[in-house]
């Protein structure tokens, strides 16, 4: 099964129910923060669920929920060989068919309402109803047929802002047999050149610049790269996949972080490349080639941008900027579509191996 999460702002509720909802996430936050403190030393083998309640308001379903993600987080960290006990700065609640959550349309200002209980215990009981206001990703899963789970979380952001997440699911398509190989160049200048000759998300350079330009860690900062995750899922979402059986890609993994690629680049491009959003970009391709049917290949980067696809040459003086001209047969044409015209042909290479 497919699964994909649709969130939607809760800043539209009255000012009594994001009350409610902020001390019901201070609270797991403190509970979330005891469970870790409690099993962090014990070095045995950690089950799936707790057997110790801690003293809350909270209700016994949602203490075993928090408890469950607390002892998820300490397996991962040991996994990783962590050494430093987490400290826990802000929660996301996983809730499932228990909390007895359901959306119902609305004929009023907002577009739905979302009902849930079972928050807080019998002296405390929390029963919540949110106003939603609808949005394109959301009417897109409803209109292609995806079924809405009875799980959906809850989550607090640090300047205190509420989301909810509804997950979303569907049968995988069959995949498709056939069509043809479609290659992708993925860069700084432009999020993707096809080897159909199409250019990308250009425009995302002057996005990567105005982040630049703001505070690390700033709120405007912030919202410029929630602008940036938009701006990537609206360029790929543009591209024609009709007729298309296969994607390939480059494999370009940690390219921003390896160490003798950082000591070649200037300080100032290596400055503007870390907005860079490679990893959200090949997370978008994926999913959208699951949604599709259509298979995702990797191939080795090297001097895709430096051969001639026309002669097979390769030479480092063949790319000029964005500008490729072949030095032994003169092919010339735009540097990124030539890479991802070599990416293309090293799929199709990889797929008939």
């Amino acid at each position: 099964m497919l699964q994909r999460t649709v969130s939607f702002s809760l800043e539209e509720s009255n000012k009594g129910k994001k009350d409610t909802l902020r001390a019901v996430m201070d609270e797991s936050k403190r509970v979330l923060q005891a469970y870790v403190d409690l099993y962090w030393p014990q070095q045995d083998r950690i089950g799936k669920y707790v057997d110790f309640k801690i003293s809350s308001w909270l209700s016994a379903c949602l203490l075993q929920c928090l408890g469950k993600d607390a002892l998820s987080m300490i397996r991962a960290l040991r996994r990783r060989k962590a050494k430093s006990k987490p400290i826990i700065s802000h929660v996301t609640l996983n809730l499932d068919r228990r909390f007895l959550p359901n959306i119902q349309e609305s004929d009023g200002h907002f577009d739905h309402w979302f009902q849930m209980s079972g928050l807080g215990d019998r002296k405390h009981p929390i029963k919540l109803r949110l106003p939603l206001k609808s949005h394109a990703v959301y009417k897109k899963f409803v209109k292609e047929g995806w079924s809405l789970k009875k799980s959906f979380r809850l989550k607090m952001r640090g300047d205190d802002k509420l989301f909810l997440h509804l997950i979303f699911e569907k049968e995988e398509p069959t995949e498709r047999v056939k069509g043809e190989t479609l290659g992708l160049d993925m860069g700084y200048r432009n999020l993707l050149a096809t080897s159909h000759g199409e250019l990308i998300g250009s425009d995302l350079k002057g996005v990567y610049e105005i982040i630049r330009r703001k505070k690390i860690g700033s709120k405007a900062q912030k919202s410029t790269l929630r602008r940036r995750d938009c701006e990537v899922n609206r360029a790929i979402n543009s591209l024609h996949l009709d007729g298309v059986k296969t994607i390939a890609i480059e494999s370009l993994k940690n390219v921003k972080y390896k160490s003798h690629q950082r000591n070649k680049m200037p300080t100032k491009v290596m400055d503007r490349v870390q907005w860079w959003s490679y990893p959200r970009t090949v997370s978008k391709i994926q999913r959208l080639s699951e949604e599709k049917g259509i298979r995702l290949v990797e191939v080795p980067p090297a001097y895709t941008s430096q051969t001639c696809p026309q002669c097979g040459s390769i030479h480092k003086e063949n790319r000029q900027g964005d500008v490729f001209k072949c030095l032994d047969c003169s092919y010339e044409g735009h540097s990124d579509v030539v890479g991802a015209i070599n990416i293309q042909a090293r799929g199709e290479r990889l797929i008939h191996a």
